[in-house]
């Protein structure tokens, strides 16, 4: 389970770092499940920031 927690979480750590928000939150939800108990504060944290930086952008793409 580790391993898998940390090929998602450097996928989404991929994602951040372009911009892809919205992958980057899936990516760190799916992490959550994998994550031991000392990660998932970490995943849990990451997926949040994500989530609220993709609405931002939907919120400011649509408002022109």
């Amino acid at each position: 389970m580790r391993q898998e927690y940390l090929e998602i979480a450097q996928k989404a750590c991929i994602e951040e770092r372009i911009g892809n928000w919205e992958i980057a939150s899936e990516l760190w939800m799916k992490s959550i499940e994998f994550s031991s108990k000392e990660n998932k504060f970490w995943a849990e944290a990451r997926f949040k920031f994500c989530y609220n930086r993709s609405k931002l952008n939907r919120r400011n793409h649509y408002s022109y």
